[in-house]
């Protein structure tokens, strides 16, 4: 259980929802310990003990904890100092960063021992004055808790899931669907953000998939046009899919193998879909809704040819600058008038500060993630493995929609209280920016499986209600 706050560096809550009473609840198995000097350790045997005599922690009284029928040990822990690696307490090494507590934050700890091995529950809560409050609720929580056998029945078999961006909820959950379909027999860790920031990540991560470097991996849809395969674009065409109620329908409908199988000639299993977000304009000084506003706008898109003929068509210069940090300060320093984002992303990389306006019913189209597998190491595992690979695929797609409806609800009010604005596109203006993209269908339909699987979509979105849209808060949409 990891609640997707975990994921963000420093204090759970950024300054975005510091208004909100919100908690991190995680289960970790750390791989490393940081020394007073700021080196890496192997884990102590003593975890618990460890953390109480750490100096730069002020820990409370040790008490006893039971979890799942395992008993252990809990503790009350805050910031009392610095590491010197700078800023924060540094504590534990774990699979996708560092866990540490910075000034003015504290956790609750347990530490249990869990089939020989030690299991660190790390609660966190922000504000801390309603850190009473919090830990009540991760009481609940763990009430509902149970640890299931080992089971030794075949051989265990690793497996290294590659992503370009921070570990999500759905990743995790993919895993974990993973192990336990398999009965126990495979066990996949999660290698996050790799190559970074850099406008080219998400194909570095698909050319290690093919090079083998990766057993799996965790894939934007939208990159493997760059890399020839040409079947996903029509999850990619404009303004076609722009809802969630109609995404849900597409991936976990039997177009989705369709829609996968341009990559087998890469060497590529698709095991599924999964849904991440919708990608909306967000401009700096004005709002996109209108041809006009989009005509000789600088706008960053992710890597994707499709993406980029959607913008030229709307009279707009794309430009490639990446995202995170390196997005934010494009917008900073006037290198950009606006970006195809989405909610999510404003939110988690804080672009608020630095854009202001979001079309709130324009939607281009959506990120989808493809769950891939190597073949070749997909034909090593054997038929029960690869089962549960697929159906954990499976899974994770029936959920990954609901989970986005979620995210971007719980954002946009944090993002209105940030000053973000979401404006509405007329009717005449949507009109508009759809026969703009005409030339970009007409581009599609000179494939005949991209023409088919594009008409097939339309079909479904004549047959699917959009859903209610964005609810904002009063005074948000202006």
């Amino acid at each position: 259980m990891l609640f997707r706050s975990v994921l963000m560096t420093g204090s759970p809550c950024c300054g975005l929802n510091a208004k909100d009473r919100t908690g991190v609840l995680a289960f970790l198995r750390p791989s490393a310990v940081y020394s007073p000097g700021g080196s890496l350790l192997g884990v102590p045997a003593d975890l618990a003990g460890w953390l109480g005599r750490n100096s730069h922690l002020r820990s409370g009284r040790p008490s006893r904890i039971v979890v799942g029928g395992v008993a252990g040990t809990e503790l009350d822990v805050s910031f009392a100092s610095a590491t010197v690696l700078g800023g924060c307490a540094h504590l534990f090494r774990v699979s996708f960063g560092v866990v540490r507590l910075c000034r003015g934050e504290r956790a609750r700890v347990g530490v249990l021992n869990v089939h020989g091995k030690q299991l660190l529950i790390f609660g966190q809560a922000t504000p801390a004055s309603h850190a009473d409050v919090v830990y009540r609720s991760f009481r609940s929580i763990l009430r509902t808790v149970r640890f299931g056998a080992v089971r030794a029945a075949g051989r265990v078999r690793s497996l290294i899931l590659g992503s370009s961006n921070p570990t999500s909820d759905d990743e995790l959950f993919f895993a974990r669907e993973a192990a336990r379909r398999s009965g126990g027999t495979l066990e996949i860790s999660l290698r996050s953000n790799l190559y970074g920031e850099a406008a080219t990540n998400e194909q570095n991560v698909i050319r290690d998939l093919v090079a083998g470097r990766l057993d799996l991996a965790w894939d934007p849809t939208r990159a493997w046009d760059l890399e020839g395969v040409t079947s996903l674009r029509a999850l990619q065409a404009p303004f076609l899919v722009d809802n969630f109620p109609l995404l849900a329908k597409v991936i976990t409908s039997p177009l989705a193998d369709d829609l996968l199988s341009g990559s087998r000639a890469k060497g590529v299993v698709g095991l599924g879909l999964a849904a991440e977000n919708l990608r909306r304009p967000l401009g700096a000084k004005k709002a996109l809704a209108s041809l006009d506003d989009f005509r000789g706008v600088r706008i960053n898109v992710i890597a994707s040819e499709l993406s980029d003929a959607t913008m030229r068509a709307l009279g707009a210069q794309p430009m490639s600058v990446g995202a995170g940090r390196l997005l934010g300060d494009a917008f900073a320093f006037g290198r950009l008038d606006a970006a195809e984002t989405a909610i999510e992303a404003v939110y988690s990389n804080g672009y608020a500060r630095v854009a202001k306006h979001m079309t709130r019913n324009v939607v281009f189209y959506p990120k989808v993630i493809a769950i891939d597998a190597n073949a070749a190491a997909f034909a090593e595992l054997t038929p029960a493995q690869r089962t549960a690979l697929r159906e954990a695929a499976e899974a994770t797609a029936a959920r990954s929609t609901a989970a986005a409806a979620a995210r971007d609800k719980a954002d946009v009010a944090a993002l209105c209280r940030a000053g973000l604005r979401f404006p509405r596109a007329t009717s005449a203006q949507l009109a508009g920016l759809l026969a703009a993209v005409d030339p970009v269908y007409e581009a599609l339909a000179r494939d005949r499986l991209t023409a088919r699987l594009v008409a097939e979509i339309q079909a479904l979105k004549r047959q699917t209600a959009p859903g209610p849209g964005l609810a904002l808060p009063a005074g948000c949409s202006t």
